[in-house]
C-alpha cells in the first residue's frame, strides 16, 4: 500500500490491521499476484474472503457465499421439520416465528448486495433451498 495512503488513514482516524487485510485481484487474464504492504508486512492475496456475513470471492459470483447460505437453510429445514411434526408439534404461529428467524433472516441478510451477481451461478444452489421454504411455507399455513 502507498506510504500516502498509510499516511491519509492514520489522519483521518482509520486503524488498519494487517493481519485482517485481505487483496483479491480480478483480472480475467494471467498474471502475478500483487505484492502489497502495510506498515512492513505482506498483504495475502486470497480467492475468496468473508466481510460483515457475506463470502466475497475472486469472480464477484457470490457463489461461496450461496453454497454456504444453502447448508445453513438446509440445517435450519430439517430443524423445522422435526418440529412440525402433527401429532405433537408446534402450533401455527411458533413454526412461523421459527421460518422467520431461522431461515427468511438468512436470506435477507446481504441479499441486496448478492442479488446482481451471476444468475448462472445461483441457478444450481439457491432455488433448490427456495423451494424447500416454499414447501415448509405451505405446511405451516396449511395445518
Amino acid at each position: 500500500m502507498p506510504k500516502q495512503m498509510s499516511d491519509w488513514a492514520d489522519t483521518n482516524g482509520f486503524k488498519l490491521s494487517s493481519s485482517k487485510t485481505v487483496c483479491f485481484c480480478r483480472l480475467h487474464k494471467l498474471h502475478h499476484d500483487p505484492e502489497l504492504t502495510l506498515k512492513g508486512s505482506a498483504i495475502s492475496v486470497v480467492e475468496e474472503t468473508k466481510f460483515i456475513g457475506i463470502i466475497f470471492d475472486r469472480k464477484l459470483s457470490f457463489l461461496p457465499h450461496i453454497r454456504h447460505l444453502k447448508d445453513k437453510c438446509t440445517k435450519a429445514l430439517n430443524l423445522l421439520r422435526v418440529v412440525v411434526y402433527t401429532t405433537w408439534g408446534a402450533d401455527q404461529q411458533t413454526l412461523i416465528h421459527l421460518y422467520r428467524s431461522l431461515i427468511r433472516s438468512k436470506l435477507d441478510y446481504g441479499y441486496v448486495v448478492y442479488a446482481g451477481s451471476d444468475p448462472k451461478s445461483c441457478t444450481s444452489s439457491l432455488p433448490w433451498c427456495l423451494s424447500n421454504v416454499a414447501i415448509f411455507q405451505f405446511i405451516c399455513i396449511s395445518e
